[in-house]
């Protein structure tokens, strides 16, 4: 006679095998803790099974997957059997959604401005050693390294005013 076993703690269906005969009474079998008779339900993909309340039921079942707070974007692993919390959502559906487009978007858009920013700094670096030593860039048009890094700078910080 075949037996389920489940977790004494949280019901979840851990295996089975197959009931021991009493040695003292013919026709009759052992039972271990934690087991029933009852064969456990067909679960899908997210689901396991506990047994509770003498029945099989199925229970969502995220475990081990990424799922990211809502408001934070803050990233973790589930741990324990059930619902998703209020507030999170699993992060492969997160990563479909517009939220996590316009997230994107906006990370782009920062990125672009940290990037201007650190070519000021590099280009008034440079405009500081060319006051420090004046010299022509073009001779043709007689432009200065110091004109030519101020023009660069006047071209980023129109595009920093973008954002």
């Amino acid at each position: 006679m075949k037996i389920y076993i489940y977790d004494k703690i949280s019901g979840e269906y851990t295996g089975e095998q197959n009931a021991q005969p009493n040695p003292k009474r013919a026709g009759e079998f052992l039972y271990p803790a934690n087991s029933t008779t009852k064969t456990p339900p067909f679960h899908k993909k997210n689901e396991t099974i506990v047994f509770k309340n003498d029945q099989w039921n199925i229970v969502k079942d995220y475990r081990g997957q990424e799922i990211v707070n809502i408001a934070t974007k803050d990233i973790s692993i589930v741990q324990s059997i059930g619902d998703i919390e209020k507030g999170y959502v699993l992060n492969s559906d997160y990563v479909k959604s517009d939220d996590y487009k316009k997230y994107l978007q906006k990370q782009e858009k920062q990125n672009k401005k940290s990037d201007i920013l650190s070519k000021l700094v590099e280009l008034d670096l440079k405009r500081i050693r060319a006051v420090c030593e004046p010299s022509v860039k073009d001779e043709t048009t007689g432009q200065t390294w110091i004109e030519y890094y101020t023009s660069q700078v006047k071209d980023l910080r129109k595009q920093l005013e973008e954002f």
